[in-house]
């Protein structure tokens, strides 16, 4: 077993309302069973009390609730992706002004549907943070009729040891109506960096269309250090990456931390997320959803997953099938196909150590009764057991399918 292989627990009225600028963007389990009651580690920063843990609690469901004025809701009817003024409350505590707007791209859905919500708790004042925490990002499952594959699917990745956010279910509330069970993300921003990197003063790329090429490198969005603006260090990445050959693609590891990212690639294949970096979704000819970090410390970039909400889905996901531009080199390099095929079985012995199926029925049962309460959710009931099931076979079937990968491509 690989020596990463380590088990990280992976009522009030609303205030003044207003839309903001449209130029404002983004970035400057346990549940019933005892045998989910393994805590999910949030990297590097876990030492000691975390303010924040709870609101990813996964042994209860938390509560969510925003307060928007009737203005907020007329603009994001007509300019969901603009930030709106709203108040936010958490149990007893309260911000009286935080950033909402709506989020998705083949998952979104009107303010008078089932909306993603992105929150910004250091907006409109910058520095307010809640429980140390920048925002949150709350998913609507449209694309997850069982709402449990994102937060399964970041678990593993994290108990990987891939920096990854944390992730839970919770309810969410707007002006007290109840809006459903959503999938509740941790950021990828300068807070999340810091729970897993030493400085967190480096760039951070987004991409949701774009591989680690040069002809792809201004697709990338800089989402940290904007005023600065320096992309020389994605354009040395990109340029390296466009030079790559079979033999020559471990020498990467100068620019961009191998190791890190045939861990990312093996767990993708893993949890059958075909819509990040390794593999294309349906349609697509570039990848997709991932993130990437330039550490200052190790001059290495690293990939971090994001938008898992097509992951845990029947059928299997080959981790040999991948199209993108470092693993298709890796796969005809000897040297790197060897250490890629060490992850994938790393991987099978990891998820077999995990109590993911414990943690799977606990899930269902703690959210279903919410589910079925949600008059918003874009499937029946019938759909939820479907998709619930659907992960549940992938958690039973998925180490053996690895091991069978491995044996049927040497």
């Amino acid at each position: 077993m690989a020596a990463w292989l380590v088990l990280l627990g992976c009522g009030a009225p609303p205030a003044q309302t207003t839309a903001l600028d449209a130029s404002s963007t983004d970035a400057d389990l346990v549940t019933a069973s005892d045998a989910a009651t393994s805590s999910d580690d949030a990297g590097r920063g876990d030492a000691g009390v975390d303010p924040s843990a709870e609101l990813f609690e996964t042994a209860a469901l938390p509560r969510f609730d925003l307060q928007l004025s009737e203005e907020a809701i007329a603009s994001l009817r007509t300019d969901p992706f603009t930030y709106v003024i709203g108040r936010f409350e958490f149990e007893e505590e309260v911000m009286e002004e935080v950033n909402v707007r709506l989020k998705g791209r083949t998952s979104f859905q009107s303010i008078d549907e089932k909306p993603s919500f992105k929150v910004r708790f250091d907006r409109p004042h910058r520095g307010q943070r809640f429980r140390g925490l920048r925002g949150l990002v709350w998913n609507n499952c449209a694309k997850d009729p069982s709402c449990t594959a994102e937060r399964l699917a970041f678990r593993v990745f994290r108990a990987a040891g891939v920096p990854a956010p944390r992730c839970g279910n919770a309810r969410v509330y707007v002006n007290g109506e109840y809006y459903g069970v959503y999938a509740d993300v941790e950021p990828e921003d300068e807070a999340f960096l810091s729970r897993w990197w030493a400085d967190a003063s480096g760039n951070l790329y987004e991409s949701e269309f774009g591989d680690l090429d040069a002809s792809s490198a201004q697709a990338f969005e800089l989402e940290t250090n904007k005023a600065v603006n320096d992309r020389r260090d994605l354009r040395e990445l990109s340029a390296a990456i466009d030079q790559v050959t079979p033999e020559t693609v471990m020498g990467l590891d100068s620019l961009l931390n191998m190791d890190e990212l045939l861990r990312m690639w093996a767990v993708e294949a893993a949890v059958g997320q075909r819509d990040g970096y390794a593999f294309l979704l349906w349609g697509d000819d570039v990848p997709g959803n991932f993130r990437l970090y330039h550490d200052p410390l190790s001059s290495q970039f690293q990939l971090i997953p994001w938008s898992l909400d097509r992951a845990m889905k029947p059928p299997h996901l080959s981790p040999f099938t991948s199209y993108s531009r470092i693993p298709f080199a890796c796969l005809a390099g000897a040297s790197c196909r060897q250490a890629f095929r060490t992850h994938v079985a790393a991987v099978a012995d990891l998820w077999e150590s995990l109590p993911l199926l414990a943690e799977a029925n606990a899930i269902r049962d703690q959210i279903r009764p919410w589910v079925e309460l949600d008059s918003r959710r874009s499937h029946d009931m019938a759909a939820f057991d479907s998709a619930v099931a659907g992960v549940l076979s992938v958690v039973t079937s998925r180490p053996a399918e690895l091991r069978a990968d491995l044996q049927a491509n040497p």
